[in-house]
């Protein structure tokens, strides 16, 4: 008789959302799915949010660095989904890079189209990033997406830091998420969703945290302790790292002797052997150009018969 009266019960609440207590006082009812149960609480969605917000922003900065170009990368959207689920998502040609970890019980996943990481290797390489890439990797471009995905990898343990300090490191790359087993099919996971717009282009890429990954950490995780933990996280220590990865960027540099007016049918006559005199005088000071900017005042002679300046003044 109790179980006709719960199965009885379950069929009143799909057929009838609004339902009445025992003195006539609506009930709120919340649909709870037993197959995909909500594992990961509001509070700790946000504060998984605040470190991959972080985690965009050294995106955004170190691979803009590498490729001199503006981009943006953002956190657009968190969602809970089964690991059966997230894979059936995932429709575009891509890769995904396996990362493990010291701390977490399970590995994460990171997904990446081919059109992202193509784009992202054609202007590392000197490219424009322009061109259209629906096609799969050759051998050489995998190596060099490899790469590409290691950036991801050391700025996610970056962002991580204010929370848990760990070590993430890059185990393998996949084309086929059927074949990762690491990850039971029915897994709750966090799936964060990131918007990146590089060479007038806009795409997407994905980063998946299993429950089973992450659940060593939660405990941990809370508002308080993620600012005590390194409260110069956010500001001084992200200005050192800036600062860091600057120091490493080549910069070219180019010394001008001087300069001349002449006609256009003077150099439409000019031949190998002519010698043509520049406004400046061999005593005068010559500027050098660090990226099209003067910034120094030099004077130009040699050391082991090479030519060399020396930098007298700075403009």
């Amino acid at each position: 008789m109790k179980e006709e009266f719960l199965e009885a019960k379950v069929f009143t609440l799909k057929k009838h959302p609004l339902v009445l207590d025992d003195y006539g006082e609506h009930l709120n009812i919340n649909e709870f799915d037993f197959k995909k149960p909500s594992k990961f609480s509001k509070e700790q969605i946000r504060i998984f949010e605040l470190i991959h917000n972080t985690f965009a922003s050294l995106i955004e900065t170190r691979i803009a660095i590498i490729t001199r170009d503006i981009l943006e990368i953002s956190l657009i959207l968190t969602e809970q989904k089964s690991f059966l689920e997230y894979v059936n998502s995932i429709k575009d040609q891509y890769l995904l890079g396996v990362i493990k970890s010291n701390v977490f019980s399970a590995d994460i996943i990171l997904q990446l189209n081919n059109q992202v990481l193509l784009t992202l290797i054609d202007k590392i390489l000197g490219g424009d990033g322009k061109a259209e890439f629906k096609r799969d990797f050759t051998e050489i471009e995998k190596n060099l997406a490899a790469e590409v995905l290691n950036i991801f990898v050391e700025a996610l343990q970056e962002s991580w830091v204010a929370a848990e300090k760990m070590e993430l490191s890059l185990k393998e790359i996949e084309d086929n998420a059927q074949f990762i087993r690491s990850i039971p099919p029915n897994e709750m996971c966090l799936v964060f969703n990131f918007k990146i717009e590089i060479s007038e282009k806009r795409n997407f890429f994905t980063l998946c945290i299993p429950f089973i990954a992450v659940k060593p950490v939660l405990d941990n995780l809370n508002k308080r302790s993620l600012y005590e933990k390194d409260t110069t996280f956010f500001s001084q220590n992200k200005s050192e790292k800036l600062s860091d990865c600057l120091d490493s960027v080549n910069i070219g540099i180019s010394v001008i002797l001087g300069s001349a007016d002449l006609t256009f049918n003077e150099i439409n006559q000019l031949e190998v052997g002519d010698i043509i005199r520049l406004e400046n005088k061999v005593s005068d000071l010559i500027d050098m150009v660090v990226e099209e900017n003067r910034l120094f005042r030099v004077k130009p002679g040699k050391i082991s018969n090479k030519i060399a300046v020396e930098i007298v003044e700075k403009l």
